[in-house]
This record gives C-alpha cells, sequence and structure tokens, in this order.
C-alpha cells in the first residue's frame, strides 16, 4: 500500500468526519484550491452519507452531487435549471426530498457552498458522452481530456458512496470502508482491442494521428456510456464481447433472440460528421452531426437496455450487436484459474461468493481467449472479466466507466 493510498484510509473503517480529513489532506498536498473547503466537504459528505440511509416510501435515494470546478463552469454549459431561491443544504432531509428528481443517469444536483453555507443551486443534465468542446458545439470529439467536473458525490446505495475530486482521489466509500476505484479501461489488453478496432474502421489513417486517437477515445467513451447507462439502471446485467469465430464455436452462448446492430458504424457517423462541421461549421453540417450524435446515444441506451433480460447482451469484437438474452454456458474446460489483474493471485473464493452470472462470465473468458465479460450487480458494481491470447483469465472487480 502506498503513501497516498494511507492518506485516504484505503481498507480501513473509518466515520465519513474520519474520510472527510483523509481527503482534506491529500488535496491539500497537491497544492490546487478547490471550489469547496475542507469544512464543506466535512458537511457535505456527512449529509450526503445520512440522506444514503434515509428511504423514501421504501426506496433509498440514488443521486449525484457536483461541485463544478469555476474554470470549467466558465468554458462549458451543462443544460441546467436553477432554482430561483437557492436551497439550503443544512440537513439531510433537504436531500431527501429532491432526491425522486435526481434518480436516473445524466441528472445531477449543483450544489454551490457561499460564506460556509451550502446550497443546492440548480438541477443539471450532464454531458451525455462526456465529450466536451468550445469550437462549434458541445460534446465533439475534439479534446477528450477535457478536464474533471469537479469534486462529485454519487449515492449507488445504503451507505454507499462514488466519490471523486480528479485528480486528488477518486473512491468508494461502502459501510464506513474505503476502496480505491478502477476503471475498465485500465487493461492493456481491452486497449489494445480498442486500438485495433479503430484502426481497421478508418484504416486510411495512421495511428500517429490526431484523428486516429479522436477515434479510438470515442469508442472507450462509448463503451463506457453504455456500461454507466446498465450501471444507473439498478437492475443489473452482463454486457459480452467475443470473437465472431466464437460465436459458431460448440461451446457459444445459447438461446436469447438474434439481433441486428453495428454500434461501431453509429460511432464512426458521429466521428465523421462531427469532423466535418467543424471543418465547414456551416449549419446543415452543424445540424447533421446533431442528429447522429442522437442517433448514437439512442444506441447506447437502448442496448444498456437489454441487459436487462435475464442472460447476457451479446457483442462481437468489431462491436455489432448479436444476440440478447443469451445464456453462457456454465461448464468449464480449463484447467487454469482466475487471477486478479492487480494482485496476480488467484481469485477462486471470490467467485464462490459470488452469483451465476459472475461464475458464468468467468468461466467463458477462460474457454474463449480474447473475450471480454462485464457483470453489473444490482447494487451497482460492475466486474470485468477478460483473457488475453495466451489463455489467462485475469478479474477486476468493483470497476467503474470512465466517465467524470
Amino acid at each position: 500500500m502506498s503513501d497516498s493510498d494511507e492518506n485516504v484510509g484505503y481498507g480501513r473503517q473509518i466515520t465519513p468526519d474520519q474520510l472527510a480529513a483523509d481527503l482534506a489532506e491529500q488535496r491539500n498536498s497537491l497544492g490546487y484550491t478547490p471550489q469547496l473547503t475542507n469544512d464543506g466537504l466535512r458537511r457535505l459528505l456527512n449529509l450526503v452519507y445520512e440522506a444514503s440511509l434515509m428511504p423514501d416510501e421504501g426506496r433509498y435515494p440514488r443521486l449525484e452531487l457536483i461541485v463544478e470546478w469555476q474554470q470549467r463552469r466558465e468554458n462549458y454549459t451543462d443544460e441546467e435549471i436553477p432554482f430561483a431561491s437557492r436551497i439550503p443544504l443544512e440537513s439531510s432531509d433537504a436531500l431527501r426530498r429532491l432526491a425522486p428528481c435526481l434518480r436516473g443517469h445524466n441528472v445531477r444536483l449543483l450544489v454551490t457552498e457561499t460564506t460556509g453555507c451550502l446550497y443546492a443551486s440548480a438541477l443539471q443534465h450532464s454531458s451525455s458522452l462526456s465529450l466536451e468542446s468550445g469550437q462549434v458545439f458541445p460534446h465533439l470529439p475534439t479534446a477528450f481530456s477535457g478536464g474533471p467536473a469537479g469534486f462529485t458525490i454519487q449515492i449507488a446505495g445504503p451507505a454507499n458512496l462514488l466519490i471523486s475530486e480528479v485528480p486528488a482521489y477518486r473512491l468508494r466509500y461502502v459501510r464506513n470502508y474505503v476502496r480505491p476505484v478502477t476503471y475498465w479501461d485500465c487493461s492493456h489488453t481491452i486497449m489494445s482491442w480498442i486500438n485495433r478496432l479503430a484502426a481497421t474502421k478508418i484504416s486510411s489513417i495512421t495511428i500517429e494521428s490526431p484523428e486516429y486517437f479522436q477515434f479510438s477515445s470515442l469508442i472507450t467513451r462509448c463503451i463506457s456510456r453504455l456500461l454507466y447507462n446498465v450501471v444507473e439502471s439498478g437492475h443489473g446485467g452482463a454486457i459480452v464481447f467475443v470473437e465472431q469465430s466464437d460465436l459458431t464455436s460448440t461451446t457459444a452462448p445459447s438461446g436469447g433472440q438474434s439481433m441486428s446492430h453495428d454500434l461501431c458504424d453509429n460511432i464512426y457517423s458521429f466521428w465523421q460528421h462531427s469532423l466535418a462541421a467543424m471543418n465547414t461549421k456551416s449549419a446543415e453540417r452543424l445540424s447533421s452531426a446533431l442528429q447522429h450524435r442522437h442517433q448514437l446515444i439512442t444506441s447506447l441506451d437502448l442496448i444498456a437496455r437489454c441487459a436487462g433480460i435475464d442472460g447476457c447482451v451479446l457483442l462481437n469484437k468489431q462491436l455489432e450487436l448479436e444476440c440478447v438474452g443469451a445464456k453462457l454456458p456454465i461448464s468449464n474446460n480449463s484447467c487454469k484459474q482466475v487471477l486478479d489483474a492487480k494482485t496476480k493471485q488467484p481469485v477462486t473464493e471470490t467467485l464462490r461468493r459470488l452469483g451465476t452470472r459472475n461464475n458464468s462470465a468467468a468461466n467463458y473468458c477462460q474457454n474463449h481467449p480474447g473475450a471480454i465479460a462485464f457483470v453489473v450487480s444490482t447494487d451497482q458494481e460492475c466486474n470485468l472479466y477478460y483473457s488475453n491470447d495466451d489463455g489467462d483469465t485475469f478479474a477486476y472487480f468493483d470497476t467503474q466507466p470512465s466517465i467524470a
């Protein structure tokens, strides 16, 4: 465990006040000036933690709050409806009352701090693909590093918080324990697949060109959006990416409803029309790019909804939708164990505690080199399983879509 891990209490059971103190120390060590004071951080963390434990008509709140960095607010504008009179956040009950209108992805509460007091200032619709650009219109794939939005807290369930303030920290706070957040695209194997896919789709462009980086980054963001939608749905599900040849093998997934949709074509069309809009800056090109953006977002949302069907959503490695509600074979013909991607230790005991979806996904990856499987639980945790060309299978537990 590194010094920075100890600073934010990873692996220890701590109170919200202790966590706030650790986070304040971590952000102070980086020498930047946040929009939220250390005392504001402590009070907001306590309010959100208490609100996560307050059911309303039997339902626990699921919501996201953001304190935006001023520089981002001056350059990027998300759609929002401000409150005519800001709502003082003096108790967790104020958050509980606002929770119903904040349930679901893309909606969050803008929080501001003024003279030591916290206020709910606006309802905000966040960027649907987290692609930001101020050149022609928002959300074009031109600046993927964009910068962090600010300080965010997401209630994922009772006593289950996701907290982020890049570059200081990203973490999950569950039942008073702190865990670091792992993002799904941290694997070299997975990013190599995305880069190969991008190179195949735009073979006329060299991998050193900015356009190649833009397109591969857009693919990454879209897969993140797809996973994020499944996580936010709250019903769980599984999405599996397989080699085309595996679909006709004797151990291929069975059952389900066959589908036909080329997600990569949606991504490519949006990317092309976005570039055309930036180069010509005409109203017609702009309208066309917006139309293709809408088609892409709709495709991602609809595919994510299919994950709620019993079984799994099956896409090939070219991002073509093959089947929904497919059943993965439970049998395992591999003699190799599934390893933790970080520690390289077997995860046999962990898999025994997980359900059929996780074990079926892990077994499938063991028997099909190159397969990638995401399993989302009803409490919004996302586990990743993948195997490399050598037949080694790895697992990342509790990963997150990389959307700020």
